[in-house]
């Protein structure tokens, strides 16, 4: 497939360059949609650590409140 240049300062090129621009912007919002369920899935399994730490120092009667040991 042949792709066809676009002209300097022509409605083409401008047409292109605004077509990336939102395909850009597209990606970022992807990205920072990734970002945030990343860091959502990283508290969770901290919480989860956490909670299974806190579980085994109990059994062996380590005592904790909740702001921790």
């Amino acid at each position: 497939m042949f792709k066809k240049k676009a002209q300097p300062f022509s409605n083409e090129a401008g047409e292109l360059l605004a077509i990336q621009a939102f395909n850009l912007g597209r990606e970022y919002e992807r990205i920072q949609r990734q970002l945030e369920l990343s860091k959502q899935n990283g508290q969770i399994i901290k919480g989860a650590v956490n909670y299974q730490l806190m579980e085994i120092l109990a059994k062996k009667g380590v005592k904790y409140n909740e702001e921790g040991l």
